[in-house]
């Protein structure tokens, strides 16, 4: 008798709805926001990479040179020439923050797009980077609706948004 019960299996379905539809709902709503953060992160690399190509474009050449002399065929010296005998590729910095914060702007139908889905581009920073690179970070926080409740209980920090932060570099390079 005590064997029947056991092997009885009528009438589980209810207590196995009961455990796991919790959890479901729960994976469902980390599945939304992993995927809404992902997208805002794709979205803010969009945005870096614009404005670091426009940053790195605004680089000028540093011509160096040199001084030649002219002989003729007795070794006399008849004339000097000066010819370009190396250049170097500089970013000048004011300049690459110009065209950095320019491009910032022209993505503005971008960022306004983000804010009215609950993403907000809190801060940006343009760098040059030894003369030749300009490195941007980008930071943006979305309100979440799970991601944020969780690094709430972790790192004890305040509201339901959660930080992005994404960098690019672009830089120039000296064609042989």
């Amino acid at each position: 008798m005590n064997n029947n019960l056991i092997r009885d299996e009528r009438g589980i379905a209810l207590p196995v709805l009961i455990v796991f539809l919790p959890i479901l709902l729960f994976a469902m709503v980390f599945a939304v926001d992993l995927t809404n953060m992902l997208s805002f992160r794709h979205e803010l690399q969009t945005i870096a990479d614009s404005v670091s190509l426009a940053g790195a474009s605004a680089s000028t050449v540093d011509p160096k040179m040199g001084l030649g002399y002219k002989v003729d065929e007795y070794g006399n010296i008849t004339g000097n020439s000066s010819a370009i005998v190396d250049y170097e590729p500089v970013i000048d910095p004011l300049d690459a923050q110009r065209e950095a914060r320019s491009a910032f702007t022209k993505n503005s139908i971008l960022i306004e797009k983000l804010r009215k889905n609950g993403k907000l581009i809190t801060d940006w920073e343009g760098r040059v980077e030894g003369g030749t690179k300009y490195a941007v970070t980008v930071t943006g926080k979305m309100k979440t609706t799970m991601w944020g409740k969780v690094q709430r209980i972790i790192d004890k920090s305040d509201g339901d948004f959660i930080l992005v932060r994404v960098k690019s570099t672009a830089g120039i390079q000296e064609v042989p």
